[in-house]
């Protein structure tokens, strides 16, 4: 890479001399994306008040048409990096070869620890913003698709599904595929187990608060539990198995049993 006179209007220039000579304004930032054993640098670069990407042999990955350009690294389980593109104000996301996986036509996009999945917005500044979630880097002319349509007000990633949240802070479950399995009509939605959500139903101010033990299929196996007292909590054991709390003190324990057809709760 050279760097030319003041006088030039562009003062670096990559691959000077040769057929992909290029011309910069500026070099904005190096971001290796390998690792310590096989480093590869990716550098954004301006051209005049655009933004573009080349790789570490000055080749142009991706060219400079962005209004802003951030190389970024999906946490894990994932690990991996892509390049999260802005034009016009809409945000969307591509591979490290330049590939469009998600195209710019959102005002915004969540970053999250599930691999190829993300949660965008309608409009980040507004109270009627809505949220949905996309899966991106999908093989063919379909790089992505809506698992999610933009019609919840929040929205949680699990491995196993969607927490969602459509109005009034109310909460309920999708799977994977998008079906609202369980109805947006609880108050909390705590911790899953590998069995059972755990729901409050809806309820009034300083009522004891009831509970829905929802299978991951959204049935309710067991509806209306209760505690003795309203400041009790259910902590969730794993496998099926609760404790009932009272000031961080355990008081009980029980699990769900399935029995001659029907759910039901065994006390310890």
């Amino acid at each position: 890479m050279a760097r030319r006179n003041f006088e030039v209007k562009h003062l670096y220039v990559v691959n000077p001399g040769h057929a992909n000579e290029k011309a910069y304004d500026n070099i904005l930032k190096t971001v290796n994306v390998g690792d310590y054993r096989n480093p590869v640098e990716l550098t954004v670069v301006r051209l005049g008040d655009k933004r573009g990407v080349i790789d570490y042999q000055g080749d142009e990955i991706v060219p400079a048409i962005y209004d802003d350009i951030a190389i970024t690294t999906i946490l894990k389980p994932c690990e991996k990096n892509l390049i999260k593109v802005t034009l016009d104000g809409k945000v969307g996301f591509l591979n490290l070869q330049g590939e469009e996986l998600l195209p710019c036509e959102f005002e915004s996009v969540l970053r999250v620890d599930h691999c190829r999945m993300a949660i965008v917005t309608n409009d980040k500044h507004s109270i009627k913003e809505l949220n949905g979630v996309v899966e991106y880097g999908l093989s063919g002319e379909q790089t992505w698709r809506f698992i999610l349509p933009m019609e919840y007000k929040q929205i949680i990633i699990r491995d196993d599904g969607f927490q969602i949240s459509k109005r009034r802070n109310l909460w309920g479950f999708a799977d994977l595929e998008g079906n609202e399995v369980v109805p947006c009509q609880y108050n909390k939605a705590f911790e899953l187990t590998d069995k059972y959500n755990v729901l409050e139903v809806h309820r009034e101010k300083n009522q004891t608060p009831a509970y829905d033990f929802c299978t991951q299929d959204g049935t309710v196996a067991i509806a209306g539990f209760k505690c003795e007292r309203r400041n009790d909590k259910i902590v969730n054991n794993g496998e099926g198995h609760f404790s009932i709390t009272r000031q961080d003190v355990i008081i009980d324990n029980f699990h769900i049993d399935f029995e001659n057809g029907k759910y039901c709760i065994v006390y310890d």
